[in-house]
């Protein structure tokens, strides 16, 4: 069989449209995955449409979207990153994001400025990593009743400032620490901050301030344990307690509470100063003063706190080495009781001490064979109590030790017996005569 051939001009159609069609397909393989410029300044809509309509999803730089005439951002939903800033700015006719809901991260600084007419940034919440800063700032009417974000790590710093309305930092519910500052500045309404679910974040790593907002409180940061800068709450002028700080063990820097005209009850702070000798875990300088009366200084505010009321040893008990003492109080104080101190004294004022979490305490280390008489302190956050009265004498006794033989006698009882007697009748008759 004769074997076949193309023409040579065949083949360069062939070749030739083979080239064309990877060219075309290779570069809309291009467009949906980076776009074809670096970065990008938006300001208008039109120019807002057109790098949507390319269907690209990473812009390698930066992304600034900024002017009068922009009214959604919807044609932008592919856009999946971001590697350098975001800056939503000067958008005076912007209500919301949508169209940054396919965002998960942006390499750079997260910024949304002076758009006046903005009620709504939900739509980032999807965006888990952001590499700089995060601002929310001079948008007067931004809202937001709950609007949980995904972000799981700021690498920079997190300003909220000058957005008079936001009703609670939901924004930042995905985060468990931050290793920068945060700042709240006349951003929080006092309806919401504090709402039903706090926020996970237990340790800030630069500073946290909180000033000339309108809150009533700060129980959102209920899990916060602590702050590696300065902490300062000052000119909230609706505050009344710090309660939601109760957990906060550490402030490396300073800690700054004045000028927060309603505020009365810095109780929240009793265990950060460690009272009634602090402080003690604040790294810096103290000032809490022209706040109400009640929390104008340290001296102030311990002045607020009642330690436990007396307890009374309901229960004593003697084991080997040791005596279990059980007790109740009639009143906690400032703070729940977290346990109790016992010490136990012999007669030649030989004293023994144990500590214990829950309504018993036991003293160990005691000499069997000797009585002790013993007292409790019930103790909490805001000091201790005065001891309880002595209880009676009370000996600690080595447990004897049980011959496993005669463990067993025991036992067996009546039984044992009964084996021993059909014994002595070996031959099965029951020794009654015929």
């Amino acid at each position: 069989m004769a074997s076949r051939s193309h023409h040579p001009a065949v083949l360069s159609v062939l070749f030739g449209l083979a080239l064309a069609l990877t060219s075309v397909f290779g570069t809309k393989a291009a467009q949906a995955s980076t776009c074809a410029q670096s970065s990008y300044t938006l300001n208008t809509q039109s120019s807002v449409d057109v790098l949507g309509n390319t269907g690209c999803t990473a812009v390698l730089g930066d992304l600034t979207i900024t002017g009068s005439g922009i009214t959604s951002l919807a044609t932008l939903s592919n856009i999946t990153s971001i590697g350098g800033d975001l800056n939503v700015a000067s958008n005076t006719n912007l209500g919301t994001l949508v169209g940054l809901d396919g965002l998960t991260s942006v390499t750079g600084a997260v910024t949304v400025n002076s758009n006046s007419s903005l009620y709504s940034i939900c739509d980032l919440q999807n965006v888990t990593t952001i590499g700089g800063d995060l601002v929310v700032a001079s948008n007067a009417g931004l809202q937001n009743a709950e609007c949980p974000w995904s972000l799981q790590d700021v690498g920079g710093n997190i300003r909220f400032e000058d957005n008079p309305s936001i009703w609670t930092l939901s924004y930042l519910r995905g985060l468990t620490t931050h290793s920068g500052s945060i700042t709240i500045h006349n951003s929080m309404d006092q309806l919401y901050f504090g709402a039903d679910s706090p926020l996970a974040l237990t340790e800030i790593g630069g500073d946290l301030v909180i000033e000339e907002n309108t809150i009533t409180n700060v129980d959102e940061l209920v899990n916060l344990t602590s702050v590696g800068g300065v902490l300062t709450i000052s000119g909230n002028n609706s505050l009344d307690d710090v309660d939601g700080l109760i957990n906060l063990g550490s402030v490396a820097g300073n800690l700054t509470v004045q000028s927060n005209a309603t505020l009365g009850d810095c109780l929240g702070f009793v265990p950060l100063l460690g009272y009634p000798n602090g402080p003690d875990s604040v790294g810096g300088t103290v000032t809490i003063a022209s706040n109400q009366s009640g929390c104008n200084s340290v001296e102030n505010l311990f002045a607020t706190v009642q330690p436990p009321g007396q307890p009374t040893i309901t229960g004593i008990t003697a084991g080997d080495g040791q005596i279990t003492l059980t007790a109740s109080i009639t009143s906690e104080g400032t703070f729940p009781v977290t346990g109790f101190r016992g010490v136990c004294t012999d007669s030649q004022n030989n004293s023994f001490m144990s500590t214990g979490t829950g309504s018993s305490v036991t003293v160990t280390g005691l000499t069997n064979g000797t009585a002790y008489t013993c007292t409790v302190v019930a103790l909490s956050d805001g000091g201790e109590s005065q001891a309880s009265g002595e209880s009676i004498p009370k000996t600690p006794e080595e447990k004897p030790e049980i011959d496993p033989a005669v463990l067993w006698l025991v036992i067996k009882g009546s039984s044992y017996v009964e084996e021993e007697g059909n014994d002595a009748d070996s031959d099965g008759s029951s020794g009654d005569a015929t």
